[in-house]
């Protein structure tokens, strides 16, 4: 039985090290200082958005967030972290003893590219039901409302939740679908 299930957010680690190295907590605080818009700092804190422009030189904002730390671009953002991922979230079930700290969770580059493929691929499957399947099953299994939550949610009864989610189970189960899911996920 699985008792946990933790959202791991993955950050800039160099910009974030950078940033506690002057005292520096958040990014409004880094904002205030650098004079740098907050949500841009965030942006490239969180692989929202390269630290360059399209034509390979540094963003105004990247040099600022660097004069103001008294680093350097290229120490902050070497090539291999000079990119945007689609998401810098990664769900995963997590056992006790890696929360009490006798083991650690941390993923590595391959197994990180994984997890955010499985997700795309899920997205992807996901985005061929209706609006109402998605959003009965990301209650159920996402949120694991029960199906009186979920209705409730949703304004029908649990038992015309039930029924969608059965629906949608269906859908899922239909081979091109399958295929697709059977790479990233036990289903059966």
């Amino acid at each position: 039985m699985k008792d946990y299930y933790a959202t791991l957010r993955i950050q800039q680690g160099r910009l974030k090290a950078a940033m506690q190295e002057v005292g520096i907590e958040t990014a409004a605080e880094l904002s205030r200082r650098s004079g740098v818009n907050q949500n841009a700092i965030g942006k490239l804190l969180n692989f929202r958005e390269s630290p360059r422009a399209k034509n390979g030189e540094w963003r105004t904002v990247t040099l600022a967030l660097c004069k103001a730390l008294g680093s350097e671009p290229s120490d902050l953002f070497p090539e291999h972290l000079d990119h945007e991922i689609p998401t810098n979230r990664i769900a995963s079930f997590v056992e006790h003893a890696q929360l009490s700290g006798r083991e650690t969770l941390q993923l590595g580059p391959a197994e990180e590219c994984q997890q955010v493929e499985m997700e795309q691929t899920i997205d992807e499957v996901l985005e061929t039901l209706t609006d109402r399947e998605r959003g009965v099953l990301k209650a159920r299994f996402w949120e694991c409302k029960t199906l009186e939550e979920t209705g409730s949610a949703h304004n029908i009864v649990a038992e015309r939740a039930r029924q969608i989610e059965a629906k949608a189970l269906r859908k899922l189960r239909d081979p091109s679908r399958r295929q697709k899911l059977e790479g990233v996920c036990a289903f059966s």
